[in-house]
């Protein structure tokens, strides 16, 4: 049955264009789909672009890691050959050092010739003095010294160089133990 309708335009009852209306929702939905598939295609793009910088970031650093790696593994043996070091030189005392102190206490009188290392602790020191006195006053301060221990006079003999009692020297021979050596 075909309906026709008589009605004047404004007082008739408004049809829903159906065809426009699906025509409308399919293009806003087309063009919705086109929008989010193009908003996606250019977020791949824009990260793959950040990923091939990256990576070509991490190509260029590849030399300077490695150097840095084998320049901490350098470091760490040169901080291990310190360790060692270290540790041997609490270990032991320094020539310097004992030298300088042996200068420390002779007096004025007394002349060391000769200072040599008879065991791993003991030293054996040789030279001449003045007059014995001297030589007692030099036993002694290294006997009070709290750096010797054992202070034993091994041998001590007395020679005229000319012919003169007042010039005459002692020559000896001290063993001397090192505290802590």
């Amino acid at each position: 049955m075909i309906r026709i309708n008589l009605l004047p335009p404004e007082e008739r009852r408004t049809q829903l264009p159906l065809a426009r209306i699906f025509l409308i929702i399919t293009t806003g939905v087309i063009g919705f789909g086109i929008a989010v598939y193009t908003y996606g295609f250019f977020t791949i793009m824009n990260l793959e672009n950040q990923l091939h910088d990256t990576r070509n970031q991490y190509e260029l650093l590849k030399p300077t890691q490695e150097k840095m790696q084998s320049t901490t593994a350098i470091v760490q043996q040169i901080q291990a050959k310190n360790a060692v070091l270290i540790a041997l030189t609490q270990d032991r005392k320094s020539w310097h050092a004992i030298m300088t102190h042996l200068g420390v206490l002779a007096t004025t009188n007394v002349w060391l010739n000769e200072v040599s290392l008879a065991e791993k602790n003991l030293l054996k020191i040789k030279g001449m003095a003045g007059s014995y006195p001297d030589l007692a006053a030099f036993i002694k301060k290294l006997e009070q010294d709290a750096f010797f221990t054992d202070v034993l006079l091994l041998n001590a003999e007395k020679f005229n160089q000319d012919k003169n009692p007042s010039t005459s020297v002692a020559n000896f021979e001290l063993s001397v133990k090192i505290k802590g050596m």
